[in-house]
């Protein structure tokens, strides 16, 4: 690269680039902030994702932010002669989706890292490194509100944190993440033979939540124009 074009990239195409990648993730972190404040959360639209009617099951689940603040389970099923069953979660000890919480702080952590380093730039491997970073804490956060990360068996073992009254049957897990840009909820039961663990009976609920589409809207673009000031730099290297 010559000595002219490495100072164009670095004085002229890479500050703009930077200062609209620090403005993308500014507005994420807001819509972050105002879903997951707890002193705000009042102020929120609770979303309701509720189960059609299944044969044995049926279910309300109240999304408030990066919490479920309300969860109704009714079972019937034959083993209980089809007598309904009514689980409700505590209001004392809301369900957190650690999902959100992780991709948030990884947002907030890319913003950080952006706003501190890039007063500091000095040349293009600088830059190179700062973006590289930037796009592994973006790369994290998609994944963390695209791929539910609890296996069956994690589920099982985190059942106890989940506050239901009366407690759920020893074979019937509840579960909820976010997958996209929805909420979803699920409700599995289960047979347990030795140290596997089979499901026997999957049933699913989902809602779209606003500022979760907002923000997957927002986290892939920024990657993307992390990505191409990567492949700039490098085309004209």
């Amino acid at each position: 690269m010559e000595a002219d074009e490495v100072d164009w990239l670095f004085s002229e195409y890479v500050p703009p680039v930077l200062q609209q990648l620090e403005d993308s993730l500014k507005d994420c972190v807001t819509i972050f902030d105002r879903a997951v404040s707890y002193k705000r959360s009042g102020e929120l639209k609770p979303f309701v994702l509720k189960s059609k009617d299944v044969e044995g099951l049926t279910g309300v689940i109240v999304l408030h932010g990066d919490k479920i603040t309300k969860a109704t389970i009714k079972l019937s099923r034959a083993r209980s002669g089809r007598q309904e069953t009514k689980h409700e979660l505590s209001s004392k000890t809301p369900w957190h989706l650690s999902q959100i919480l992780d991709a948030s702080s990884n947002v907030k952590a890319a913003l950080g890292i952006l706003e501190t380093r890039r007063k500091h730039l000095q040349t293009i491997n600088d830059v190179i490194q700062l973006v590289e970073l930037l796009a592994g804490y973006l790369c994290q956060a998609h994944k963390c509100m695209t791929v539910p990360s609890a296996k069956l068996k994690s589920i099982y073992h985190m059942k106890s944190e989940i506050n239901f009254r009366p407690p759920l049957p020893n074979d019937v897990l509840a579960s909820s993440s976010s997958s996209g840009k929805s909420s979803d909820g699920k409700t599995k039961t289960i047979e347990i033979r030795s140290q596997l663990m089979e499901v026997l009976h999957h049933y699913e609920v989902d809602s779209l939540v606003p500022w979760l589409d907002e923000v997957l809207d927002i986290v892939p673009m920024t990657l993307a124009s992390c990505q191409q000031l990567l492949q700039k730099i490098s085309l004209t290297s």
